[in-house]
């Protein structure tokens, strides 16, 4: 039987691992946008029977419609920065 031989650790490895670049993925204004939407018409479907459902039905919709509420305000701002600016 012939020896297995020992891998050979290369400490250069080490070093490039610490020198790498992550991508990192963004979620879009319409991706939010249409999984609000998702959201709000599933929210819309529950028939709350508990205390637990209702409240759980409330805080979806909530939250949804908060985050509508900020990401139009923010496109908004985008959108009509520029005139402001030059009506001042």
């Amino acid at each position: 039987m012939a020896e297995k031989e020992a891998p050979i650790i290369d400490d250069q490895e080490d070093e490039d691992d610490e020198d790498l670049e992550f991508d990192v993925e963004f979620t879009s204004r319409e991706e939010y946008f249409t999984s609000c939407a998702t959201l709000i018409q599933i929210a819309d479907m529950i028939n709350p029977m508990t205390s637990d459902e209702s409240i759980l039905k409330k805080n979806i919709l909530r939250r949804c419609y908060k985050i509508i509420d900020v990401m139009s305000a923010e496109m908004y701002d985008e959108l009509f920065e520029d005139r402001e600016e030059i009506e001042s």
